[in-house]
């Protein structure tokens, strides 16, 4: 058959993204192209390295340049320790370019709301709090060959992929909530999983969906999660209405951006819940505040499918040792 295809740009490319009429790859070799798909137009943009990772986060394009390393291995992008990456927030033009940071090499990224947590490839977790300004705190997760990196900022989950080619202990799937994952703990989730060479994630749908490297791409259906991750606005009332569906059984968690000053400080975790009527007030005990703060009400998933219908207001934050109190809040239709 000939003309089904039609080559728009000569590769090597690594990462493509869609914005509107623009098609952006991110290039092996060096720099990154953008293609205008009506007029098939390509602008080059130059950098030292190739761009492996891009993400947008509104108006604003964050890259990851890899710079290094040995080419002729097709997992020299997280296997290869002399790799070394810089992290640009860009216009989503990619113009007007800013080094947030320059250091061991980066494995994925992944941007909400100008948070941005980055993987590299120590097995480290790196974490922005306003990526604008380049800040960033460290945390050290479990010694595997990690691939890559799915975050669901909402549900207040993170998925790692492991490149292994023996143990299910070293390689796979693995998942932990944000207050584990700042604690260095990760689950295994390789349920039907026929290759532990896992090298890349994606979240899709309500689903997690894995790329192996010999047993094409496995995919698993999410846990129900009632949950939200919030700045702490010290808001007075609720101006953001979530809705969240009760047929199956659920886990309810909520998240909080901790600011920067109070990472690490100790504090009280409070939770109000108003509806029908009534209110209740909780407290959920005294913990040293991780950067995403995790609010638990029920761990594992249970049936809440009698509050089908109802509607409650939720504020959550926690109070610090000199009666500093931090909270948000919000509307929760449960359908």
């Amino acid at each position: 058959i000939k003309r089904c295809f039609k080559r728009i740009a000569p590769g090597p490319f690594y990462e493509l993204h869609t914005k509107g009429d623009l098609l952006y790859g991110g290039r092996m070799d060096e720099g990154l192209d953008i293609v205008d798909l009506s007029s098939l137009d390509i602008i080059h943009k130059t950098f030292q390295g190739g761009i492996l990772h891009m993400v947008f986060d509104g108006d604003n394009a964050i890259l990851c340049e890899v710079i290094g390393g040995n080419k002729n291995t097709d997992s020299y992008m997280f296997r290869d320790s002399s790799i070394e990456s810089r992290i640009y927030v860009c216009s989503s033009s990619i113009d007007n370019c800013s080094s947030i940071y320059s250091g061991d090499g980066i494995v994925s990224i992944s941007a909400y709301k100008g948070h941005l947590l980055a993987l590299d490839i120590n097995g480290n977790l790196l974490y922005f709090p306003n990526y604008n300004d380049g800040t960033f705190f460290r945390y050290s997760l479990p010694k595997k060959h990690l691939s890559d990196m799915a975050v669901d900022w909402d549900g207040g989950r993170i998925f790692l992929s492991a490149f292994s080619p023996s143990t299910f202990e070293d390689g796979g799937v693995y998942k932990a909530s944000f207050s584990e994952i700042f604690s260095g703990n990760l689950t295994s989730y390789n349920y039907g999983l026929m290759d532990l060479r896992v090298r890349n994630l994606r979240l899709a749908g309500g689903y997690l969906l894995a790329g192996t490297e010999g047993n094409s791409v496995w995919r698993i259906k999410l846990e129900n999660k009632i949950s939200t991750t919030l700045d702490a606005l010290d808001a007075a009332e609720p101006d953001q209405v979530f809705s969240f569906s009760v047929d199956e059984p659920a886990s309810i968690s909520f998240n909080l951006f901790v600011p920067k000053e109070d990472i690490g400080k100790e504090a009280e975790l409070l939770l109000y819940v108003e509806g029908g009527g009534t209110g209740s007030l909780a407290s959920l005990g005294k913990t040293h505040l991780d950067p995403i703060q995790e609010f638990v009400v029920s761990k594992d998933p249970a049936d809440i499918s009698y509050l089908k219908g109802e509607e409650y207001t939720i504020y959550y934050g926690y109070m610090l040792g000199n009666g500093t109190i931090r909270y948000n809040t919000f509307s929760l239709n449960l359908l």
